[in-house]
């Protein structure tokens, strides 16, 4: 018989080895906790690495893809309208398979009365607005119906915002090539900027501001083809008439927009290639334009110089 000393010991000695019990219990399932919550940690952490390793493998596919979609582009010589583009398709490309490609090739401007040069020019660069169209090999000509018949045309430039007295004010010179029998040409220079005027016997703007394709270009100039001494384009399929207008930026360190703008159309400057690459989920889109060959601005520079050359 346990005298009452001893069970009041007893007693003490259950309660402890029961709480002991309990907390190495609740050491047990925290350590579970742990282990189960770092493994779902590396696990979730591992399937997004699989995921974001996947995507970026099949972006750089949807890329390539939409690169050999403007690479097969350019090697076409079609071209298609704004609003009927030529379409190319390719599939099953790639390794696996996987990747395809959907190209459009389409005339530009989609406005054909306003022509917004695709890059900014720098001092001695040229731009050109095509007035005669071009075929399926680049040939000039007016058999597809599409030259130009108007006798006014404006030429815009600088960036919004641009003031005319700034020393980096772009002048403009414009050489309007034409047909008359024989490649003729006719120039007319212009700057916004009056304290040059003076020296360069450059014109003054006929215009403020304008708008081409939804953008505002600081100056414009009408120019006037008849009073140039062009002839006027009356339809037909010979080329007789004006054949290009070739814009030159003077002063700018900076490049500065140019744009073409008229009451009658231009006929196509380039094609717009437009090609949508895509592999798994994955979608990925580049934009060219192909714009049609130009002259080096070498050549309206020297060879149409009004001053006699000097080395």
């Amino acid at each position: 018989m346990i005298d009452e000393p001893s069970q009041a010991h007893y007693t003490e000695f259950m309660r402890i080895k029961k709480a002991e019990s309990g907390q190495a219990l609740l050491l047990v399932l925290m350590g579970v906790v742990t282990v189960v919550v770092l493994t779902l940690s590396v696990v979730g952490r591992s399937v997004t690495d699989i995921s974001v390793t996947t995507q970026d493998r099949e972006s750089v596919r949807a890329f390539s893809a939409a690169e050999a979609g403007v690479e097969e582009a350019l090697i076409e010589s079609v071209v298609g309208s704004a609003s009927a583009p030529v379409v190319i398709e390719n599939t099953g490309l790639g390794e696996d398979g996987r990747a395809s490609f959907k190209t459009s090739i389409a005339g530009f401007p989609v406005n054909p009365r306003e022509y917004l040069v695709p890059s900014e020019i720098s001092s001695g660069d040229i731009a050109t607005v095509w007035l005669v169209g071009h075929d399926d090999q680049g040939v000039l000509t007016c058999a597809t119906g599409d030259c130009f018949i108007g006798n006014r045309l404006d030429v815009c430039w600088g960036k919004e915002g641009t003031g005319p007295g700034s020393a980096d004010t772009p002048a403009v010179s414009v050489t309007v090539f034409y047909d008359s029998g024989s490649v003729s040409t006719s120039r007319i220079a212009v700057d916004p900027n009056p304290s040059r005027t003076g020296e360069n016997s450059f014109s003054s703007p006929s215009g403020d501001s304008c708008v081409v394709d939804g953008q505002t270009l600081a100056f414009s100039h009408s120019l006037d083809l008849g009073g140039l001494g062009v002839p006027v384009r009356t339809g037909g399929s010979s080329v007789g008439g004006p054949v290009a207008v070739v814009a030159q930026f003077h002063y700018n360190s900076s490049p500065h927009p140019i744009g073409f703008r008229s009451g009658s159309d231009f006929p196509a400057q380039g094609r717009r290639i437009d090609s949508v690459g895509s592999s798994g989920e994955a979608t990925r889109r580049v934009e060219v334009f192909n714009i049609f060959p130009q002259l080096p601005s070498m050549f309206t520079s020297a060879i149409f110089s009004t001053v006699d050359l000097s080395k």
